[in-house]
């Protein structure tokens, strides 16, 4: 079976949703809770990516961080807290 993601993108994403419900409980606003939690998403996946030395460019090798379809979740995760912030400003 193949899978379109790691376990690290899982990681990284159960620390956002987390990040993100704590963000919820503090402003009551959905999207506070989406810039926060891709926020969270974006800083924690980056710090996994930088952190692996086996891999010669970390930020775009699917092996050093989490990854959705071959798909870096911190480049996912900017466009989500891109979206959330834009909610929360009134942008959209």
């Amino acid at each position: 079976m193949i899978y379109f993601f790691n376990d690290n993108a899982l990681f990284a994403a159960s620390v956002g949703f987390f990040g993100g419900l704590g963000a919820y409980s503090f402003w009551r606003n959905s999207s506070a809770a989406g810039f926060a939690g891709g926020a969270v998403i974006v800083a924690f996946d980056l710090f996994m990516r930088l952190r692996n030395n086996d891999q010669d460019v970390p930020l775009l090798a699917p092996n050093a961080g989490g990854h959705i379809w071959f798909i870096p979740v911190w480049i996912i995760s900017l466009v989500v807290t891109g979206i959330g912030g834009m909610m929360w400003l009134g942008w959209l």
